[in-house]
Parts: structure tokens; sequence; C-alpha cells
């Protein structure tokens, strides 16, 4: 999330915005998470599906 946060212009987006945001993505198969039960998202990776 932190790459995601350093690349933002004009909208400051929290790392649990992003992470809410990313889960919703990967529910709707946009994007593949390593893990996205987990609770804690320091280890969670995100790749966008094909």
């Amino acid at each position: 999330m932190a790459e995601v946060m350093s690349r933002c212009d004009g909208f400051f987006a929290t790392d649990l915005f992003l992470y809410w945001r990313a889960r919703q993505l990967a529910q709707r198969g946009t994007i593949q998470l390593s893990d996205s039960t987990a609770a804690d998202y320091r280890g969670v990776q995100a790749r966008r599906r094909h």
C-alpha cells in the first residue's frame, strides 16, 4: 500500500482505505491478493488479473 500511497497526487489515500479498496477489487476479480482475508495487510501482495 505504501507504493500506491506514494504515487497518489492530489488525494491523500490512507493505508486502511487502500486496503479496503484492494479487497473490494479482489472480490470483483479485478486484482488478486495473496491473502484477501488477512487482518494485517503488511504482508499482503496484490497483482492485476489478466
